[in-house]
């Protein structure tokens, strides 16, 4: 009764200002969110702004999610969110946007619909186009491999009519979804900033000022389309800046950063956004090294991988239930890399599940896995403990062997018996090594293979129980929330790395003059808004 009534109320208020119809039933996002203090609010905000509508602006920006957004972003002040509502009509009326508008209008989120756009995000490093299962969109960045250098080919009007039109679709793909799911939609970025250094910093200082004409109007035009902003690869000393920027924003704002530490940062960011984000963060780093495209969306793998000192590098594979895969790969440039296995499966809820346990793999390795249900087999290479020397994974070769006769399932190897399941399992892998496209020169001890699935030394290649037991990396551990849903930075990274975000804060100060100390929050905003 008190959502029918809540409903009606609204329905009732909006028909006054000459919204809706008396017929027209309550949109979907209406009957979820049937909070009477809630709706009332978004009643009392539409009616504030009527003169705008009266006065000819579009009703699209009337929507219940866009009225949300202005509330949710004025901490539900009714008055302040009116007043952040004209400033953004205003804005848009200077811009132009009525027009620039016509090129997206009513087309589905993807970035070939923007002209521009998908060499800019090739330039940023960026993945956008997954969602997390809830339905929130996702933005991969990695910063530390962006070639920021490039965007001072691009003139400013291409620059910021691909921007502004990014924007734009990206806001109303967010109404819509919020519409259709009766939730306010939002994004989640995760920005990766390893490989951040001081002279690319230096190098990039003029397009940081280029873009911030930009970062000031997206907080006016588009405000709460951020969900959480996501950090990973801290340097070292970030826990010191964020001490020094933390007081400086508002709580809401506060709530929105989660930074990744520990010993097992991308367990933290499956829990955080599900398989899809860790495939966006694979291709985000294949795209910046010179592999995106169609390879890059077709999930493909890079044959070679520079792990630097400090870092991590990743690869995965999708896989379905019963699916068989078998890797190889040799290291180069130094003594070994520290390498793992995890299986994250598809299954909202289901723990991952450790395929091969971290070892120090000093020449080459080899292996497979069955996958028991559908989900993401997920590889790490660590050079954490090194100081200056990078490190190769040389001659990478991942496949997968789909379900088929030969590739029995889990269930009916289970019917027929262990030695009928090996032999679907070694007729399977005979298929992966003769397709003409896949070798299998080394097993997972760095033996040479004898070509019939095992080592030289005898033991069978996927036999992973005769492993010995591998020394987990000797980092603090660390939970990866507090009280308050944000973990503090653990600043775990190369040596010089404060440096590089000494830099970057002074940067951020220096185009934020003159205005810096009356809008600073505003400007935090803006950036993690774009």
């Amino acid at each position: 009764g008190v959502r029918k009534r809540a409903a009606l109320s609204a329905t009732a208020s909006a028909r006054r200002i000459g919204a809706a119809p008396a017929s027209a039933p309550p949109s979907p996002m209406e009957l979820a969110e049937g909070d009477r203090a809630t709706l009332q609010l978004r009643s009392e905000l539409a009616e504030a702004v009527a003169a705008e509508r009266e006065a000819g602006a579009p009703e699209y920006l009337f929507g219940q999610p866009r009225l949300q957004r202005f509330l949710q972003g004025n901490g539900n002040k009714v008055q302040e969110a009116a007043e952040h509502f004209r400033k953004m009509v205003e804005w848009r009326r200077e811009a132009g946007m009525a027009e620039r508008r016509k090129l997206v209008e009513g087309k589905p989120w993807d970035p070939d619909v923007v002209p521009g756009l998908r060499p800019l995000l090739q330039m940023l490093s960026a993945d956008v186009e997954s969602h997390t299962p809830d339905g929130d969109l996702i933005w991969v960045q990695c910063d530390g491999l962006a070639r920021l250098d490039r965007l001072m080919e691009v003139t400013d009007e291409d620059l910021f009519s691909t921007l502004f039109l990014m924007c734009e679709l990206r806001q109303d793909h967010l109404d819509r979804l919020s519409e259709k799911s009766g939730q306010l939609r939002q994004a989640i970025q995760v920005r990766d900033l390893a490989g951040l250094s001081v002279t690319g910093l230096l190098r990039d200082r003029a397009v940081m000022g280029r873009l911030q004409s930009v970062l000031k109007v997206v907080n006016v035009a588009y405000p709460e389309t951020l969900r959480k902003l996501v950090l990973m690869n801290l340097p070292t000393g970030f826990g010191l800046l964020w001490a020094a920027l933390k007081p400086l924003l508002n709580a809401r704002i506060q709530q929105k950063f989660i930074f990744l530490g520990g010993e097992d940062p991308i367990s933290q960011l499956h829990a955080l956004a599900g398989n899809r984000c860790l495939e966006a963060l694979v291709r985000a780093r294949l795209t910046a090294r010179g592999g995106g495209g169609s390879a890059a969306s077709a999930g493909a793998v890079a044959s070679e991988l520079e792990v630097p000192a400090g870092s991590s590098e990743y690869s995965c594979l999708r896989m379905e239930r019963g699916d068989l895969a078998e890797w190889s790969f040799r290291v180069g440039g130094g003594k070994g890399l520290r390498f793992s296995v995890q299986f994250y499966s598809d299954s909202a809820g289901s723990p991952s599940s450790t395929v091969l346990p971290p070892a120090v793999v000093a020449s080459s390795a080899s292996g497979t896995h069955r996958a028991m249900q559908s989900g993401l087999l997920w590889f790490t290479w660590s050079n954490l403990g090194a100081f200056s020397r990078s490190k190769r994974v040389e001659g990478l070769r991942v496949a997968r062997c789909a379900v088929s006769a030969a590739c029995v399932s889990h269930k009916a190897a289970a019917e027929t018996g262990p030695r009928r399941r090996r032999g679907g399992e070694e007729q399977c892998r005979a298929q992966l090594r003769h397709c003409g496209c896949f070798g299998w020169p080394w097993s997972l001890n760095g033996a040479p293979s004898r070509g019939d699935g095992r080592s030289a030394s005898g033991s069978e290649a996927d036999d992973l129980d005769a492993l010995p037991s591998a020394r987990r990396l000797a980092l603090p551990s660390e939970a990866p929330y507090s009280a308050v849903g944000v973990a503090e930075p653990s600043g775990k990274g190369s040596s010089n790395s404060f440096l590089v975000l000494a830099v970057l804060l002074l940067l951020l100060l220096l185009t934020s003059v003159p205005h810096l100390f009356r809008s600073f929050e505003e400007q935090i905003t803006a950036a993690i808004a774009l």
